[in-house]
């Protein structure tokens, strides 16, 4: 912002911000939930191959003991997403943050064609208040939202890395699981 900024500008300014903000939140939230429902999906579906392959007597590498013990840790695994996923609400939180973004953009586009223009102080706090009253009807996003989208320095791949990080968890437990069924049937399936 320069000196040569209205209240407008800024105002304008600062609502573009949030709404960028919203809509980062809401892919993230989307992406949570779409990666959950794979997650959850696929250990299933492993336990459901693992116990096709137990009935039909299948020679896995292991003793069917530590097989056993494998569906039961998946099994776990599956109950807490499950659990973790309900309690979360990933895709209603999606949708919520989609939607402030929506309302936050249509009050963004009432000051769009006054570019340069000064608001009377009345004006101003009307707009202002509009823009409190829409932030106070939902939940607020993460700073890591904020930061992804209203960066000062230039974007860096790097920072991707980081973004990502926090669904570690997902990608690590999705490739502990394939390498788990992978190992059970690979003296059988590699010999």
């Amino acid at each position: 912002m320069s000196a040569e900024d209205t209240n407008c500008d800024a105002l304008r300014q600062m609502i573009s911000k949030t709404v960028a903000a919203r809509f980062q939140a809401s892919r993230r939230l989307d992406f949570h939930n779409k990666l959950s429902l794979f997650s959850i999906s696929l250990f299933s579906i492993i336990l459901i191959l693992v116990a096709l392959l137990q009935l039909v007597e299948f020679n896995f590498t292991f003793e069917n003991f530590v097989v056993n013990i494998g569906q039961v840790f998946l099994s776990i695994v599956i109950l807490c997403f499950s659990i973790a996923i309900s309690m979360s609400d990933f895709s209603l939180k999606s949708s919520k943050h989609h939607e402030c973004g929506v309302q936050l953009n249509e009050l963004v586009y009432k000051l769009m064609n006054k570019w340069g223009v000064q608001l009377s102080d009345q004006e101003y706090e009307q707009r202002l208040s509009e823009y409190f009253n829409i932030l106070s009807r939902f939940e607020n996003h993460t700073e890591a939202d904020n930061g992804r989208v209203n960066k000062k320095i230039t974007y860096v791949k790097a920072t991707a890395a980081g973004y990502y990080f926090r669904f570690s968890l997902y990608f690590l437990l999705i490739l502990v699981s394939l390498v788990w069924f992978f190992v059970l049937i690979a003296k059988s399936a590699f010999s």
